[in-house]
């Protein structure tokens, strides 16, 4: 299963995504839509790894980011940075370092259930038109709504290189059954807090590098990037955490990191 960071510009993950890349393997996944300016979305941030671009993430409070789980598994806090306040993925001017995360104690690496994470930051995050957080949603928006998607992922399959401007497409939610039967050909089994996100005719879909990234519907977080089968793949939606299902893990997780 190939999940939605693995295709990088970087030689030290493109080894991995090379290792997990085969027919039945899902990425993680933002082809089609367009450059968007960070006051689009200020929740948006990059999670680094070692200085580099590795996931996407969402501001859950001025001092916490909620991600993927598969985005910090196996990893050291020490080794993770995220980069707020701009499109430009280069951009060096409010990096700060994680201090700690706590990762779902459940998350399953063969399956990516319950595939949330989130990051303490050493520095509180100063709000301006930039850099805000988001809200959980607390409903669940029937197939067919709109949502938004961000990400600084390939933009184009097959590719290796990140978007170096932050990238934002519209996508509908899709009927979990009708989702759950595409990927059961690929012998993928989706769990009650997975969901799925796509158009009909494809071409829209987050993609390597934009794992961890927030769906969006009405400005609040209803999902987070997950894994999928190719980019912008018709057949195949791209699979979310649902963020109301996983909220009570989020949200205890966010005000326990605030207060430490």
């Amino acid at each position: 299963m190939l999940v939605k960071f693995l295709f990088l510009l970087f030689p030290f993950l493109f080894c991995e995504m090379n290792e997990r890349a085969n027919e039945n393997s899902p990425e993680e996944r933002i082809v089609g839509g367009d450059i968007v300016p960070i006051t689009s979305a200020p929740f948006v941030v990059s999670v680094r790894l070692s200085d580099r671009h590795k996931c996407g993430g969402s501001i859950g409070s001025n001092r916490t980011i909620i991600t993927a789980a598969h985005c910090t598994d196996g990893l050291e806090a020490s080794s993770l940075s995220v980069m707020v306040g701009s499109s430009d993925i280069n951009s060096t001017e409010q990096i700060i370092p994680v201090e700690k995360f706590i990762q779902h104690s459940h998350f399953d690496r063969d399956n990516y259930e319950n595939d949330v994470s989130i990051l303490r930051l050493k520095s509180q995050l100063t709000f301006d038109s930039e850099v805000q957080s988001i809200k959980l949603s607390s409903v669940n928006f029937p197939p067919g709504t709109e949502a938004q998607i961000y990400g600084w992922g390939i933009v184009k399959e097959g590719d290796i290189t990140f978007s170096p401007y932050l990238k934002g497409g519209t996508v509908k939610i899709v009927d979990r059954f009708s989702c759950q039967k595409a990927y059961e050909t690929k012998n993928m089994r989706l769990t009650r807090e997975m969901m799925c996100a796509g158009i009909e005719e494809g071409g829209v879909d987050t993609c390597p590098g934009d794992s961890g990234g927030p769906l969006v519907v009405n400005n609040s977080l209803v999902g987070i990037t997950s894994f999928g089968f190719g980019c912008g793949d018709p057949k195949f939606p791209g699979v979310y955490v649902n963020a109301k299902v996983l909220s009570n893990f989020i949200r205890p997780t966010i005000i326990r990191l605030q207060a430490d």
